[in-house]
């Protein structure tokens, strides 16, 4: 399984589609279902429970039909996490039960999408700090406990690429290995925040891996102070350019 690449604008094949939705389940994203009267848009939160590969079906925790859905005609689903949003058109099928702990319960289905399409919210002004002469260092964490040193290539307020001595292609070939990351920035600061894979590519030449990742769940105080450093560092660098 290779990692997505979020710099698309769109993701159509179904096994791009089912990595991403499977992705937003284990990372718990937030999702909002739309329903739209007229040139009224009210969005409502919904939550994505489990996906069905073999019936090609998504497993939501809202009746949707119950809540105004029309069942003949597409709803629209928006996810987010961190920088990343995506949206993605369905239908929606009849409600069935099943049997769980010995009592019968409903199960709200609504179909695999045929394309997600992707986008960054935030400002993605990525700055590079390799030119800077100074390494500083970040921690990946992976499942399983285990954890990859490298240093800092580039970052914005959505993202990062670390350099990772040696080919860790085949290691970080998972979408869900990733966890979270720490970054160790100028002036004392140490950022912390969730992660999510997003490329890995192998220089042959440098014996290295270049990693891309998507932040996720951050504390607000490093959000800002983030986008502090790197309004900074791009104020810098614009004054001491040659007129």
């Amino acid at each position: 399984m290779t990692a997505l690449n979020f710099s698309e604008d769109k993701f159509t094949h179904r096994q791009q589609i089912i990595q991403l939705l499977q992705l937003a389940i284990d990372k718990r994203w937030c999702f909002t279902y739309m329903i739209i009267e007229g040139k009224k848009v009210t969005s409502h939160p919904v939550t994505l429970l489990s996906l069905n590969v073999d019936n090609g079906s998504l497993v939501i925790d809202r009746d949707l039909v119950a809540e105004g859905c029309n069942t003949t005609g597409p709803v629209m689903l928006r996810g987010q996490c961190g920088g990343l949003s995506i949206l993605f058109q369905t239908l929606i099928r009849e409600s069935r039960s099943t049997q769980f702990n010995g009592l019968t319960k409903p199960v709200h289905e609504i179909d695999l999408p045929y394309e997600v399409r992707c986008t960054q919210l935030r400002n993605n002004q990525r700055i590079s700090l390799e030119a800077e002469g100074e390494q500083w260092p970040v921690t990946l964490y992976l499942a399983m406990g285990y954890r990859l040193e490298g240093s800092l290539v580039d970052i914005s307020v959505s993202g990062a690429g670390i350099r990772l001595a040696g080919d860790h292609s085949e290691r970080l070939n998972n979408l869900q290995i990733l966890e979270a990351c720490r970054i160790d920035l100028p002036g004392d600061f140490v950022l912390r925040s969730g992660a999510q894979l997003a490329g890995v590519d192998y220089v042959e030449g440098e014996d290295a891996s270049l990693v891309h990742c998507q932040f996720g769940e951050m504390a607000d105080e490093d959000e800002i102070m983030l986008g502090s450093f790197i309004s900074k560092v791009i104020s810098n660098n614009s004054s001491l350019a040659p007129a």
